[in-house]
């Protein structure tokens, strides 16, 4: 089923401890960590998806190219 350009989901958290690069084990500071980062972005991707795939099928990711610009301190969204 072919899908259109431009389709979006939106996903936010506030950063917990759990979120963090340290609790990850990809960082040593307590700010939202790129692999949540990465995560948040799949959930967006199901989001966007939802309801636009023919039934019985699904999505896999192939690649991630991601800037992750600016730290998100625990208790910001």
């Amino acid at each position: 089923m072919p899908l259109e350009p431009g389709l979006a989901g939106d996903v936010a958290i506030i950063v917990s401890d759990d979120d963090t690069a340290v609790a990850l084990g990809s960082g040593e500071v307590l700010v939202l960590a790129t692999p949540r980062v990465v995560c948040l972005v799949e959930q967006a991707t199901v989001k966007a998806l939802d309801g636009r795939l023919d039934p019985g099928t699904t999505h896999v990711g192939m690649r991630v190219q991601l800037d992750h610009l600016a730290p998100t301190a625990v208790g910001h969204k």
